[in-house]
């Protein structure tokens, strides 16, 4: 069984067209597992489907499709969501502690330091199942903040392969940067990182 704690990007990805979408339903289909939240990202992931309206990304209709598609998701278990605990908060205490303090670097944020609790102390509790626990997203510091605890797992959803044959696993910028994303091994470029021009064929695996 793996257990995905997704962030409210992450969740959001599953229901409008956005870099990482594909990535994102993919790990949606994925057999053997759960997908689960905590119950503060409940308001995140509302808020960023209206933010998606609000700038024209998705229409009147395709934003009622999308919440509605969320929300029968969530009642039907799909996802699940976590209330969160005073364990999880005092974890949550103690990370923004420890990855919070980076001078000059973008540190763990309150809201994320919930996601990467929630997601450890799940991997603690079923450690002895011999489940897994990955945490999903793309926020630079939350992604960051867990890769450096080994206890966990986690994936950046905007994983790509570069539409190319060389096998490289890259983690593009998104939008149009000054230098476009480029394949370390046969050159290959992107000079624009957008969900309708992305040729990656990446295959999440886990």
């Amino acid at each position: 069984m793996i257990l995905f704690v997704l962030d409210a990007c992450a969740v959001a990805r599953v229901y409008f067209r956005d870099i990482g979408t594909r990535n994102m339903r993919q790990i949606y289909a994925y057999p053997q597992s759960q997908m689960i939240v905590p119950s503060v990202a409940l308001c995140e992931i509302l808020s960023t489907l209206i933010s998606a309206y609000n700038n024209r990304v998705l229409d009147g209709t395709q934003y009622r499709a999308s919440r509605a598609a969320f929300e029968g998701d969530l009642k039907r278990g799909k996802i699940r969501s976590f209330n969160v605990v005073p364990a999880v908060i005092e974890l949550a205490r103690e990370l923004i502690c420890k990855h919070k303090v980076q001078s000059g670097k973008m540190g763990l944020g309150g809201a994320d330091s919930i996601y990467l609790a929630l997601a450890l102390h799940l991997a603690r509790i079923v450690k002895s199942h011999g489940w897994r626990v990955i945490l999903v997203t793309s926020d630079g510091a939350l992604y960051n903040s867990a890769m450096d605890e080994p206890e966990l797992e986690t994936f950046h959803f905007w994983t790509c392969d570069m539409g190319c044959n060389c096998g490289v696993e890259v983690i593009p910028i998104k939008g149009k940067p000054i230098s476009p994303n480029t394949c370390p091994n046969c050159g290959k470029a992107c000079p624009e990182c957008r969900y309708d021009l992305c040729p990656s064929r990446y295959k999440v695996t886990f």
